[in-house]
Parts: structure tokens; sequence; C-alpha cells
């Protein structure tokens, strides 16, 4: 799998393996330190440890080490706070946490924690937590990889990460790469739009993968020009709903990219994509499996879907054993609560028939085609009148001067909740002609309950450390 492949760069040693903000690392330096990793954590097989994934090349060095020795390994985010990260080592009783230190090498620290030997090992993924506490979803290799598309590694491509690494979406993105023998180019997290799409260009990046706002934020902040000039072959959207306007944005910029927004999850792994420029999907997905074993239906408004790529299951806290929920050959249905056109969700009820998980994303028909209306938990209780915030900033988005739009509930005495937005207005626009212009737009098109009663000028939209619209108040 990943090691045998990092191993497997003989006539290559020289090509680039991947490319940071402050450093880079060929396939021939990547193969030494994962074998050297491979030593130092040879003590640790079946045994929980913590993987704490920075964008460093002895990170993804362990990670194919964990593989080869068969750890059961945690992805933790190499941005959590020192207090976060114990709390993870102490709930799920993990005997060791790996880093790489500030010389690029990879560091084992023992813990006091003595977990127990398990015949059953993977790699367990912490959801991003967007409605609530992140759940532990166990997922094993052969799994994590299923979806993993094989290319002609003579010819290698250079992709761009904008996920975190410790995320499903962060870790697909990863393996494509690494598997056919790429390049990665990591920017900094916190890296600007600019510097983000300069390092693209500079690194003649092809295929690059980010959420619809992450994409947003660069089509709109970046350097027009220099976000052209990269030679982009394949642009994927993912982590939340599409709308029209960024992919009628991207086609504009990128008229020769294949671009392709994909539905996936934590827990159901890659659902499906769709490829045609068009927001939404077709309905004739909801027919039969699609190509990735994928089957989909919709029950009262929402997808429900049972995926071969699912997870394994949920790890249970210090238990070190099965997973609470184990969907190979299990009859389970389940909700998920996590972020629509999706990173996360939750099984809850296991009591079902046939693996059928319902993702808490809604969905309605127009013609043959499904368009995502927003999360059940995003929805905007007006005086029990539910309101899709995805709805209102396609009204909002198409007003003159309106460059970019958050619609999020604010809490009312009277109402409940309210709505609310928040504007990023173009260069040339003014303040009040643009107000008064959405709330025409708002009485033409939308709900008396569906009017923004609360509207903001800012600068930036911000985004969540997974790059999405937060819709917290």
């Amino acid at each position: 799998m990943l090691y045998d492949t990092v191993q497997s760069t003989e006539s290559f040693s020289d090509r680039l393996a991947m490319v940071t903000t402050t450093s880079s690392c060929t396939w021939g330096e990547l193969s030494l330190m994962a074998s050297q990793c491979r030593g130092s954590l040879a003590s640790f097989s079946g045994r929980r440890v913590g993987l704490i994934m920075l964008r460093e090349p002895a990170t993804i060095a362990g990670l194919a080490a964990s593989q080869r020795v068969g750890i059961n390994l945690f992805l933790l985010d190499g941005q959590a706070k020192q207090e976060v990260l114990q709390q993870w080592v102490d709930e799920f009783s993990l005997a060791a946490v790996v880093r790489a230190d500030s010389s690029n090498a990879l560091v084992v620290e023992p813990t006091t924690h003595t977990s127990a030997t398990v015949s059953e090992t993977g790699v367990t993924i912490l959801t991003s937590g967007t409605e609530g506490r992140p759940k532990a979803a166990r997922h094993r290799w052969d799994g994590l990889m299923r979806p993993i598309r094989r290319t002609d590694d003579t010819r290698p491509q250079r992709w761009s990460l904008s996920f975190r690494l410790h995320l499903y979406a962060g870790m697909q993105v990863t393996l494509q790469c690494l598997v056919n023998h790429g390049t990665l180019v990591m920017p900094d997290a916190r890296a600007s739009p600019d510097e983000v799409v300069t390092m693209m260009r500079n690194h003649q990046v092809q295929y690059a993968s980010a959420t619809p706002s992450y994409w947003r934020r660069l089509v709109l902040s970046a350097d027009r020009d220099v976000l052209a000039s990269v030679p982009l072959r394949q642009i994927t959207l993912g982590g939340e709903a599409v709308d029209q306007p960024i992919l009628d944005a991207l086609a504009g910029l990128f008229p020769q990219a294949r671009i392709a927004h994909i539905y996936a999850s934590t827990e159901l792994g890659r659902c499906f994509s769709v490829t045609d420029r068009k927001a939404g999907f077709p309905a004739s997905l909801l027919e039969g499996p699609t190509a990735d074993g994928v089957e989909m239906r919709i029950k009262n408004g929402e997808l429900w879907v049972r995926s071969a790529n699912r997870m394994d299951g949920y790890v249970d806290a210090g238990n070190p054993g099965e997973p609470a929920w184990a969907g190979q050959g299990r009859a389970g249905e389940g909700r998920a609560n996590g972020d629509g056109a999706n990173q996360d969700g939750a099984l809850n009820d296991p009591s079902g028939d046939g693996d059928w998980i319902a993702t808490g994303d809604l969905l309605h028909q127009d013609g043959n085609r499904l368009f995502f209306a927003g999360r059940q938990t995003e929805m905007i209780n007006v005086g029990g009148m539910k309101i899709s915030p995805l709805a209102v900033e396609q009204v909002i988005r198409s007003v003159p001067g309106v460059a970019d739009a958050r619609v999020y509930a604010k809490s009312s005495s009277i109402a409940g909740q309210l709505v609310a937005c928040d504007l990023v207005l173009e260069d040339d626009a003014n303040i009040e002609q643009v107000k008064q212009d959405v709330a025409l737009a708002s009485q033409d098109e939308l709900a008396a309950a569906a009017h923004p009663r609360l509207v903001r000028i800012v600068d930036t939209i911000d985004l969540t450390a997974a790059s999405k619209v937060s819709r917290m108040e």
C-alpha cells in the first residue's frame, strides 16, 4: 500500500514528492525517512498511536511507516492546542504521540497509557466537528484507498492541498497524489490568497481540491492574473454545497480545466462526483449503485446513502477493540450530522435495515436535477418557518455590488431566530445602494420570514478550520 509506494521510487528518486512553504522533499528522501520511521514505530504495532498532522515531509513519512507497521493510527489536528491534543490522548488511551520536530525529524513520545494490542488496525479520522464535538471514525487502509484513481506515474501530477491533513478530504488529496508518485504542494494553512496562488503558479500545480468557500476566496481576493496563470487541468470542489456562480467563475478563469464537485463524508467516504459544470446532480444517480459502489435515496426530502466506501465504525473511548458500529455486513440505519456536501457525519441508530445512513442534507428537485437545499441543522427557524440559508444566499449573491455573502441565524426573543447576513462588497459598490437592492431582491424573491433583518458589511467571510462557512451566530 502506501509504504510500498513510497519505497518503490528508485527510478525517480530526485523527483519532488512534496513542497511546503519552508521546505521540500524528494521521493528518495521521503523513502529514507519512511524506512527510519518504520524502525522507530515497530514496537507500537497494533496499538493506538496519535500522529500530529503537520504539513511536513516527516509527517507523511510517519503516515506511510504506520501503515506498514500495522499501527492503530489516530490522525490529530496539527493546529490544535496542546490541551486539546492531550484530551484526545487521554480519551482514546493513545500509547504514543508522533510529531515532526523543528528539524523535520519524526519524534515518538510514549504516554502513560498502555492501550492493548488488537488484531484490527487502520486509520481513525476525527470529523471536523462543525456541528458539535468531533467523532472518531475508523477506516481500514484498503477502504480509505479504494476511491484513489490510479494514473500514469511516468507523467506525475502536481497537486495543491488546501484541506487540513487530518481530515478525510485532506487524506484523500494526499493519497491521490502520493500513490501516483506525484508532487504535493502544501501552502501554509494561514497563507493569504495571494500567497496561495503564487505558490501554485511557481510550482505549476495541475490539480487542486478545496471547498467552494475556499475557491470563492481565491477568486475574489487573489491577484486574478496570477490565479489564471496556474496551469490547472482539474478543479475539485467538496465539503459544502456548490452553487452555480462559483462554477461559472472557475469555468471562466480555467476554460480548459475539468471541474468536478464531489459529495463525500468522513463516515461514508466518497459517494459521487459531478463534472458537467452544473450545480446539483442528476436525479438518475438515484436509480442504482454509482461507479463508487454507492446507493442513494430520498426520504422526507433528506438524502440517505449506503456506501461501499464507508467507515468500519466509531471508535469508543477507552475501548481498543471493535468500533462501536462495524459497517461490514451489519444492518444499520443511522443519521449523519455533518457538513452538507459533506465532510462530517454521525451514525446514531444502528437499528434499521441495510446500512442506510441519513446524511442530514436536504434536497429539492427541479426537473431531472436535484439540488442541495441546506442541512437540517442549519435551517433558520423564524416563528416556526424553516428558512434555508443557502436559498437566501443565492438571492443575495445575485444583487449587483455583492461579491460574497454569508447567511446565518440570529437569536430573537420574539421570533426565536431571525435571518442575518454578512456581505462582502465589490470594490466600487455603494454601501447604501447595495443594502437597498438586497432588501428589494428579498421582497421580490423570498418569503417575508426569509428577509435578512440584520445586514453587516465585512471585508471577508470567515471560514472554519475546515475551510467552510460557519452558520453559527
